[in-house]
């Protein structure tokens, strides 16, 4: 094949990027001032955790938001919020407009790194340019990566970053490059400050990578590979703590508590037939019988990755290798576990379920990640890269050029059942979101109250997005709020403290409240105690301390 220049190539890749990002999103989302396809799912508390972090001035740790939870805020990151963008935009908010929104901006970034990851992973596999291309597509149109932009129960935009993972595999497969420490090191850091499911995966192949090391090195090469190595780690560790991207607000006992991990582990799981079950994702291939909740352990392969399997199997014994197994160990034990605690205890394989019980300190691990079907996503990517090494290695230069590029041809057309048709859904255009907030009441309340908060607090209170655009409108604080995360002592400790403050009748009259969840007896004494008004407005039940009943 006439060789291609890296430059050309590159921007070939790029182009196929941004190409895919329009044909599936369109070009709405990258209007920064458009936060109208931002208002729904995931994606609302995601821009609300941003503006919020915005809004505020700084604090320490950088990172932390405050004001979006108040005494069970969380980091930046707690809302999913990307803390990689939003610590940088906070710097530049005064010359930025209102409302503004990276995430359109970061899908397309993710895009173009996907491609260039795939690129650079075929360079390390031995794959031509042509072939090259057309991994690049067989990677960028990943149902796994695909359906957390578009599946509405799954609108994860953080969890787009799945280049992360090719950052990984890219870095494994190239030992000898002299910047591969430092490139470790910027991988762990982006990583810790974008998502810690990303930061578990990359840690995994990383751990992989340090074993291979001290099993192919000793003298002063093992020491320099260590001492590059774990340097890498102490500068995530030095930059997470600087930024404070896991920082939750404390009760200030000094106690340390557990952190809040809400129920999920072993239902978010992945389903053994996941890599064949395209739950919608194919014209071709039928539905597998999982339940809805395992969407979350979503790796269909696709049906271009499921024809490049077959050609795989049949060409494989025309290569001839005698591999070296324990360097590799590390890496299949990483691989290995990843998949045992995506798959859980809960063994699911279509709708038969087998419960393996697990040691304590593996359980412990599972439930700090309750979605963790998420974690079959490394396997589906090394096992994708893996079949088109053998294509390469085992077929000749054309048909594997052939192979490759049908398969992701296949993979485009069947998969485009789970995007073709979504991009309505970005299309939306605004600068603010519809909602049910329309009494002239929240207009005189904005005036009265500098928080608003919930007498039985809660996660995810289902008008949590109409009230706090209403407050990030007017400048209030709000508990009322929806975390990946909280300190579930500070949690405790407000229950009690607002307990005792319905109790004693003494809730601040600073402050606006959701009265959701308050029993009936407590209404009427609230009422009788003529401090402001009860009312339903709009459908919130509130507590408006100073106003008066009409």
């Amino acid at each position: 094949m006439k060789r291609v220049s890296p430059s050309a190539e590159i921007a070939a890749a790029m182009a196929c990027a941004v190409l895919a990002f329009l044909m599936i999103f369109g070009p709405a989302p990258l209007d920064p001032t458009n936060i109208a396809w931002l208002a729904d799912h995931d994606a609302a508390t995601n821009y609300l955790g941003w503006a919020f972090y915005r809004a505020s001035p700084w604090g320490w740790p950088i990172a932390a938001n405050p004001s979006y939870g108040i005494d069970i805020a969380g980091s930046v990151m707690m809302a999913d919020a990307n803390p990689l963008l939003a610590i940088p935009f906070k710097v530049l908010a005064p010359i930025l407009p209102e409302p503004f929104q990276y995430f359109g901006w970061w899908l397309l970034l993710c895009f173009a790194l996907q491609a260039l990851f795939a690129r650079a992973i075929g360079v390390r596999i031995g794959a031509d340019a042509g072939q090259r291309l057309a991994i690049v597509l067989l990677f960028l149109f990943a149902p796994c990566l695909l359906s957390r932009a578009i599946t509405p129960a799954i609108f994860h935009l953080t969890l787009f970053g799945q280049w992360l993972i090719l950052a990984a595999i890219w870095l494994y497969l190239s030992p000898g490059r002299r910047a591969t420490a430092w490139g470790w090191g910027g991988l762990l850091s982006a990583a810790v400050l974008i998502h810690p499911y990303f930061l578990a995966m990359v840690a995994a192949i990383w751990g992989g990578d340090l074993w291979r090391g001290v099993c192919t090195s000793s003298g002063a090469a093992l020491r320099r590979f260590l001492i590059g190595r774990l340097a890498g780690v102490a500068a995530m560790v030095a930059l997470a703590s600087l930024t404070g991207v896991l920082w939750l607000a404390q009760t200030g006992d000094g106690a340390i508590h557990a952190i809040s991990v809400e129920w999920g582990f072993g239902i978010y799981k992945a389903n053994l037939l996941s890599p064949i079950d395209p739950r919608g994702w194919s014209w071709l291939l039928p539905d597998q019988s999982t339940t809805a909740e395992e969407v979350e352990g979503f790796a269909y392969l696709g049906a271009g990755v499921l024809i490049l399997a077959m050609v795989a199997i049949l060409v494989a014994r025309r290569i001839q290798l005698r591999p070296q197994i324990l360097p590799h160990l590390g890496l299949v034990l990483a691989l290995a576990l990843l998949g045992i605690v995506a798959v859980t205890p809960y063994v699911a394989l279509g709708s038969h379920v087998v419960h393996i019980p697990w040691p304590a300190p593996l359980e412990a691990l599972g439930h700090m990640f309750r979605s963790s079907g998420r974690f079959a996503w490394p396997l589906v990517y090394w096992l994708m890269v893996a079949l088109c090494w053998i294509v390469i290695r085992g077929a000749r230069p054309r048909m594997a050029a052939f192979v490759l590029w049908g398969a992701a041809l296949v993979q485009i057309v069947d998969g485009s059942a789970g995007w073709w048709g979504r991009a309505d859904a970005f299309a939306r255009h605004g600068n603010r979101w519809p909602t049910a907030l329309t009494s002239p009441f929240w207009a005189e309340a904005a005036g009265r109250y500098r928080a608003v908060r919930m007498i039985v607090p809660r996660n995810r209170y289902r008008f949590y997005r109409d009230v706090n655009a209403w407050a990030l409108r007017h400048r209030l604080q709000t508990d009322v709020i929806y975390l990946a995360r909280y300190d579930a002592g500070s949690f405790d400790a407000l229950l009690r403290r607002r307990a005792a403050q319905l109790r004693t009748l003494r809730l601040p009259a600073d402050t606006l409240w959701i009265t959701d969840g308050v029993a009936a007896s407590d209404l009427a004494r609230l009422l009788r105690s003529g401090q402001g008004r009860v009312a339903t407005i709009n459908g919130v039940p509130v507590f408006a301390p100073g106003m008066k009943a009409r």
